[in-house]
């Protein structure tokens, strides 16, 4: 029964792209829809169109840029979030997409300077903080990570954003193999939930 409501429902959205083929709001959903289902294909040919039909409409570009990362298909995944970023300047997301797909790559330092972008924006921006301590882990840079977590926990609003910082920490002792240390950062975790 999902399934044939599902059906109906793309049906819909179709015939609303049919009487409106211009409309890249419409394009947009669909792609987002696809997206949701794994159908990268489908979502990289809707996003795009809208994309082409309205350049300077921004919903589109960040799971555009998603779903050709996810379809490997990382130089079109950089251009799109490139594209993303430079289309809100002010906005602390696409800096962090942008920065999750040079991690990806590999390019950590990189990877850093634009979550740091995203904390110039928004310095409570948490997943920035969480993203430059997975690419100072990644680059064998434990104690700086952890130093990135002090500050998240810093500026962490809820206990919520607390643990997040907790858990990370124990993330980056585990990386090291530094049993003991990983337990005791769950440990602080497990407070804070307590």
């Amino acid at each position: 029964r999902g399934e044939r409501n599902f059906a109906a429902y793309c049906r819909g959205y179709q015939a609303v792209a049919d009487n409106l083929p211009n409309d890249p709001r419409i394009h947009a959903q669909i792609g987002i829809v696809a997206f949701g289902r794994q159908d990268y294909d489908g979502a990289i040919r809707a996003l795009s169109r809208a994309v082409e039909l309205d350049p300077k409409f921004t919903l589109p570009y960040n799971q555009l840029g998603y779903a050709y990362r996810f379809q490997g298909k990382l130089p079109e995944a950089e251009k799109t979030f490139r594209k993303y970023a430079e289309l809100l300047p002010d906005d602390p997301n696409p800096h962090d997409s942008y920065a999750e797909l040079l991690m990806r790559m590999g390019r950590f330092d990189e990877s850093v300077a634009e979550y740091k972008k995203a904390l110039a924006i928004d310095p409570y921006f948490i997943s920035a903080y969480v993203g430059i301590a997975n690419d100072q882990m990644l680059a064998g840079k434990g104690d700086e990570a952890r130093a990135t977590l002090k500050q998240m926990l810093a500026k962490s609003r809820t206990d919520g954003e607390k643990r997040q910082a907790w858990f990370w920490t124990a993330e980056t002792y585990l990386h090291e193999e530094k049993w003991a240390d990983a337990l005791r950062s769950i440990e602080e975790e497990k407070k804070i939930a307590d």
